[in-house]
């Protein structure tokens, strides 16, 4: 077998063993693998990347569907049909929240974050929401 280099530091090794591999060793060196997984394992780092990944594209789809099981088409799809608008409120969504039954899980619309504090606060409950509504009536 002729002397192999690390594919990262262009060293002559030793490497890991690597049986998916057509030499059956690792393609880094002893020491670059240490050092990346040492990097890889560090709080500070993983913090860092999963902040960037959570802000990316792929990670918000995929806390997306992980969380609620839609993806963004069906995001930009309530958002045309609820012309762009909280489904309460009305108001223009500048920081939409995805609202869902808690029970269910079963998305149920955008909302403002002031409206999806409302709902939260009165616990998604039909009942105080209109026992609510029946005192501000009353109020005025």
């Amino acid at each position: 077998m002729k002397n192999k280099t690390c594919a990262k530091c262009g060293g002559p090794g030793p490497f890991n063993r690597d049986k998916n591999r057509k030499d059956g060793l690792n393609p880094w060196c002893k020491t670059c693998q240490n050092a990346s997984t040492r990097a890889a394992t560090d709080p500070e780092n993983h913090r860092k990347y999963m902040s960037a990944y959570r802000k990316s594209d792929r990670g918000k789809a995929s806390r997306l569907k992980y969380q609620y099981g839609i993806g963004p088409e069906e995001i930009q799809f309530l958002l045309a049909v609820q012309e762009g608008a909280c489904a309460i409120c009305r108001k223009p969504l500048i920081r939409k929240v995805i609202d869902h039954n808690h029970t269910t899980g079963k998305v149920r619309g955008l909302l403002c974050f002031s409206c999806n504090i409302g709902l939260g606060e009165f616990q998604d409950n039909p009942e105080i929401l209109l026992a609510a509504r029946d005192y501000l009536v009353r109020s005025n």
